[in-house]
Order: C-alpha cells, then structure tokens, then sequence
C-alpha cells in the first residue's frame, strides 16, 4: 500500500496542482493525505475530479 502525505501549502497555484498530480501519476498512490490546504470542500472535490481517487473525507478549514 502505498500513502502520501503532505503538509501542502499554497495547492490552490498550478505550479503545487501539477506536482500534486505528477505524484499520483508516477506513485500509483492507495491513500492521499492533504494537511493544512486552506481549500474548501468544493474545490477540493473539482481538484480531485481528474484524479482515479473514488472516495474522499474532507474537513472544510476554520
């Protein structure tokens, strides 16, 4: 089983998206951890729409 996780500052900026999905690519990833993104629910749900992840569990930051 494979697991990233990443304390990912700034995965809103093209530059962090496309290494995020550089990862999944050539990792072939079970898991994904994404910590302290100031993401909402929402974008991260339209992030991960091209990604083969089919479940997520998201806490919307405060």
């Amino acid at each position: 089983m494979k697991i990233l996780s990443w304390n990912c500052q700034g995965l809103g900026s093209s530059p962090t998206i496309r290494a995020l999905f550089n990862l999944l690519r050539q990792k072939h990833l079970d898991i994904v951890f994404l910590m302290e993104t100031s993401l909402t629910q929402r974008k991260i749900d339209h992030l991960f729409q091209h990604s083969n992840f089919s479940q997520s569990f998201i806490v919307d930051p405060q």
